[in-house]
């Protein structure tokens, strides 16, 4: 390709816009002096995505761009006349262009690289002139080579670039991990946990785009769908017994890889322990190796205990239609080692996805999809879901507080003079916006405190990381105390104690993490979105009766928690009425929980029969 028609040049093209070109089909794509010309932060990945996109694994990616360093240099250099420079400018960008633009420009090797292994690029390397039709890799100016010259190759193995989402996600960086994701999906279309990994980054983005979003879960519930429908293992779902509540209990199957020490348990074991077992027959359905004392107390909650590992998607669908389940309810959704595929073969009559993951599976066989009035209201999220919404009356999840939970504190700023803000949840949900929203509240209160905890944020680089992001928006280092995890549940629960206010980040709110601060006594300032993720935190607060910690913009979020932290008498009464609270809220009751989610399974159930 080329900019301009030569002799040995076969397509004059935008290198923003590759569409002529299908996946996979080009060897080697030639760019002289045409990345320089896209923003570097945004339009520049675009490009480079799509470069990545026609090549083949392992094709050549042949770049030039102005050395910015040495093109520095030369004006500098007072014996550059004017009339050199504009002919330089001119050469470089077709337009005069003010010299300090060249200082702030990021096309110097070191940066560039940087980009180019982002997007998916290896072996990146500068080069000597390309000699590739008397080009400009060969441009001179003063005697001084004025062309960068790039060449690199596309990354061959998906698993490694998934690997890398994995990373660039765990530090906030949503954005870079759904390229890398992107393109791992690219060279293996068909590897399910590289596409759910992908679908649950989007839900991370600071500036969701709900209708891309819901868009990329269908087609994975599309690809799924035409995989399964070409199984030879494929049958019918079993036959309905419109009769069957009137001869056995509806039989319900829960299918998990997170019947361990996970959140999820801590939701699902009191409403399996609450099941009326006269009415439902209870299978769960095991997706892990782990055995901890989580999962023998969930055993000893089901009549039926399976474990799926090892069974391809065929199988695990037999057994189900074997033990003839009436619905079948999926706990993982897009989170890891799921088995969405498997529900794409239509194993019950009815089926259901709640609690593990706040988004559609994409799913047309997903019948039903469990939420609340408050997380996802009526007429706001349903076009954005292949399964329809059923709406608990009050909560779309119980809490139960843990056993070994510590008593709660006195606010430690009555002690220390100084409020502690925090944050358990996962660093994945700590994007850059996240950052900046916390950053001003720090900067209003420059006594104030965050305390960050959360797996592997003790590590040097992980500090480090953190440190920098926070220091770009003013905050100093001693603001900030940084964690990993504890040794046990105990100790984790008692840092609540070290905390004045929770910030719950945005767009993907907390859950467990929210529930165990409140328990603590810990207010949670919570922001409002536009979608089941980001609406956890009002759904909690609602049920709560506790409105006034729900902010509807950022600003909002911000004055909250500054007038909040003002206010030590408050927060006092807030720590200490909060347990007494949460027991007294639908939250906590598990009966009325339980019998409202029976209810819904007979609906489900009825609608189904009736069909």
């Amino acid at each position: 390709m080329n900019r301009h028609a030569k002799p040995g040049v076969d397509v004059i093209g935008d290198g923003s816009d590759l569409s002529m070109f299908a996946n996979r089909t080009v060897a080697e794509i030639y760019a002289p002096y045409v990345y320089q010309r896209f923003g570097f932060r945004k339009e520049l990945p675009n490009a480079l995505r799509e470069a990545f996109r026609v090549l083949i694994p392992g094709g050549v990616l042949r770049l030039c761009v102005p050395n910015l360093e040495h093109i520095a240099n030369l004006f500098a250099e007072s014996q550059l006349e004017t009339l050199h420079r504009f002919q330089l400018q001119t050469l470089l960008y077709g337009e005069q262009t003010d010299a300090t633009d060249f200082n702030r420009s990021a096309w110097a090797f070191q940066l560039l690289a940087q980009r180019l292994y982002l997007m998916g690029f290896r072996k990146i390397a500068s080069q000597t002139p390309f000699d590739l039709f008397n080009d400009v890799s060969s441009w001179k100016f003063g005697n001084v080579l004025i062309s960068l010259n790039v060449i690199c190759e596309t990354e061959t193995n998906a698993t490694v670039l998934n690997n890398s989402g994995n990373q660039l996600l765990a530090q906030g960086m949503a954005e870079e991990a759904i390229d890398q994701y992107e393109m791992a999906l690219l060279l293996a279309p068909d590897k399910p946990f590289i596409h759910s990994n992908y679908l649950y980054s989007l839900n991370y983005q600071s500036t969701p785009n709900m209708e891309k979003i819901f868009v990329a879960h269908k087609k994975f519930g599309e690809f799924h769908e035409r995989v399964a429908a070409k199984s030879v293992a494929l049958q019918s779902p079993a036959p309905v017994n419109i009769q069957t509540g009137a001869h056995r209990p509806l039989r319900i199957g829960y299918v998990s890889s997170d019947f361990r020490q996970r959140a999820v348990s801590h939701f699902i074991e009191p409403v399996l322990a609450a099941h009326d077992k006269s009415k439902f027959e209870l299978f769960a359905y095991y997706h892990h190796t782990v055995v901890d004392d989580m999962t023998k107390r969930i055993q000893s909650l089901v009549t039926h205990w399976r474990s799926l590992v090892g069974k391809s998607d065929a199988d695990i669908a037999a057994m189900i239609r074997a033990d003839g389940i009436d619905i079948l309810i999926d706990l993982s959704g897009h989170t890891a080692t799921n088995r969405l595929p498997m529900f794409a073969r239509k194993p019950a009559p009815v089926q259901v996805t709640w609690l593990g993951y706040p988004n559609t599976t994409g799913l047309s066989t997903m019948d039903y999809r469990i939420t609340d009035a408050f997380a996802d209201p009526p007429g706001l999220t349903e076009a954005f879901h292949t399964e329809k919404l059923h709406r608990m009356p009050e909560s779309f999840s119980c809490y139960s507080a843990p056993a070994d939970a510590p008593l709660v504190t006195p606010p430690p700023a009555k002690r220390t003079g100084r409020v502690t803000f925090g944050s358990f949840n996962n660093f994945a949900k700590i994007t850059p916006k996240v950052i900046s929203v916390w950053s001003n509240i720090l900067n209003r209160i420059p006594t104030a405190t965050l305390f960050l905890k959360y797996k592997d944020l003790e590590s040097v680089p992980m500090t480090q990381f953190i440190h920098h992001q926070f220091m770009t928006c003013g905050v100093l280092v001693s603001q900030l105390r940084i964690q990993g995890d504890d040794p046990s549940h105990v100790e984790h629960m008692n840092r609540y104690n070290a905390i004045d206010i929770a910030l719950d980040p945005f767009p993907y709110n907390g859950t467990t993490t929210t529930l165990d601060a409140l328990w603590m006594g810990v207010p949670v300032v919570t922001l409002e979105g536009a979608s089941h993720v980001g609406r956890v935190g009002v759904s909690q607060m609602s049920n709560l009766g506790l409105q006034e910690l729900i902010a509807h913009n950022q600003n909002e979020y911000v004055e909250i928690a500054v007038a909040l932290a003002g206010n030590l008498e408050k927060l006092s009464t807030l720590r200490v009425g909060m347990r007494e609270r949460m027991l007294a809220s639908p939250l906590m009751n598990v009966e009325r929980f339980t019998r409202n989610l029976e209810r819904a399974y007979e609906s489900m159930w009825n609608a189904r029969a009736q069909k």
